[in-house]
């Protein structure tokens, strides 16, 4: 490996291990006080090698004028194997990875390109922070981490503190890419709620917190920290089969959807996310990519922006009339209203409450935005991080209700951030 790649170079490390083969019982096996006897019994070897490969004593006079360039490349082999466990070590202690569209935000991925475009190298980093007089600060993008791991494979040591590094940082890496790759496959399928999310875990074990979640545009985190019977290579595999399940779910979704929905089964999962990211620019001072129409011509012919319009308008129109008919008029008495009211009121606290928001906070968003428990989970993800100390309304909920964490504080909850995804998966698929 440290020879590189020329014919020449390779031919002269070639030609120093056939010597020393051709060799070795004189190298290795001659000792100081040997006499005239063990001599020659180790000469008659030499011999046998001789009668073999007769161009031996050529190939060990080639090696002795190499003697230069070959005591280089085993220096830099060294310092190879050095370097290499060095950069291990250091992000196994302060390595910081981020995962999703933050992590490199001068090439804006998902903002300049469409989401099906993204790849690994776009959506994964690891940084190790500098320190003075160490140490610089230094980025890992894809590439690297990847021939940082292809390094470690050839020359790791046998000891078993740098097998043990080794483990940790490909355990960790592996998850993190393991989580990346069905991050990029939401992306490209055109889930919207991943958009604008991002992990980050922090290798320090020395931080009370080893996992934050973000969620884009609501400013909302999901905080995690590790236990005694889990750590962060435990923890990204949970999440990333967390999410893995979420992408089965989205395209169960999109299944449905094309087999109700004909029409959208002339375009690929690429050509709807085009779609779907272009038509929401429609009535607003956004002006949609002119590469939607050639799209749109194939359910009609010659398809222009008025016709796109016209077809947007009708969609609403004919979308408030569903709804209109979900929601028939009842006409009831003022005591059954007045039950009816506190059934929904009860229904959406416990909704929200089941999705890891306080009693009081839900109580709340009830009063601001109810009975829909949707917009409720929105006001109370954009409210979460505000004093909801109980209301004496509160002390009537049963007492489970009342002691259930707020969303942006789990991670100051007795359950670990393990337990939490373990949790919703079990409740997502008694739902389902």
């Amino acid at each position: 490996m440290s020879a590189g790649e020329e014919p020449m170079n390779i031919a002269r490390v070639q030609c120093l291990h056939t010597a020393v083969t051709g060799y070795a019982p004189l190298i290795f096996d001659l000792k100081d006080d040997a006499d005239f006897e063990e001599l020659l019994q180790l000469c008659r070897n030499v011999w046998k090698e001789l009668e073999a490969n007769p161009s031996l004593p050529d190939k060990l006079k080639d090696t002795a004028r190499h003697l230069q360039w070959l005591d280089n490349i085993q220096r830099a082999h060294g310092s190879v194997e050095v370097t290499s466990m060095m950069q291990v070590e250091a992000c196994n202690e302060y390595g910081e990875y981020t995962i999703g569209s933050n992590a490199w935000p001068k090439t804006k991925v998902l903002q300049d390109t469409t989401m099906s475009m993204i790849q690994l190298k776009d959506i994964l980093k690891l940084t190790v922070p500098g320190e003075d007089g160490k140490r610089e600060t230094r980025n890992y993008n894809y590439e690297n981490l990847q021939d940082l791991q292809s390094r470690l494979m050839l020359v790791a040591g046998n000891s078993d503190k740098g097998a043990e590094s080794v483990e940790k940082f490909t355990m960790i890496f592996d998850g993190a890419l393991r989580l990346s790759n069905v991050y990029v496959k939401l992306c490209s399928a055109g889930c919207v709620l991943f958009k604008n999310w991002t992990a980050c875990f922090f290798c320090d074990q020395g931080r009370p917190v080893c996992a934050i979640l973000e969620f884009g545009e609501t400013e909302s985190q999901l905080k995690g920290r590790q236990s005694e019977t889990e750590e962060l290579k435990d923890i990204i595999p949970k999440l990333a089969g967390f999410m893995e399940s979420c992408f089965d779910r989205w395209m169960e979704f999109i299944k449905e959807k094309r087999k109700k929905y004909r029409h959208l089964n002339y375009f690929t999962t690429d050509q709807l996310v085009i779609l779907q990211r272009e038509l929401v620019k429609i009535g607003t001072s956004e002006e949609p990519s002119h590469l939607i129409y050639p799209l749109l011509s194939a359910v009609k012919s010659d398809c222009t922006r008025d016709n796109l319009h016209t077809a947007m308008v009708e969609a609403k129109i004919e979308l408030d009339g569903e709804v209109e008919k979900a929601q028939p008029e009842e006409v009831v008495d003022g005591d059954q209203a007045h039950e009816l009211n506190v059934d929904t009121e009860i229904d959406f606290i416990n909704a929200l409450v089941d999705q890891g928001f306080s009693a009081s906070l839900a109580r709340k968003a009830f009063k601001e935005v109810g009975p829909d428990a949707s917009d409720g989970f929105e006001w109370c993800m954009e409210h979460a991080d505000e004093n909801d100390e109980p209301t004496e309304e509160d002390a009537e909920l049963p007492q489970e209700q009342n002691t259930v964490p707020s969303f942006t504080r789990w991670n100051e909850s007795n359950e670990s951030f393990l337990d939490i995804i373990t949790s919703r998966i079990k409740s997502m698929k008694k739902q389902g």
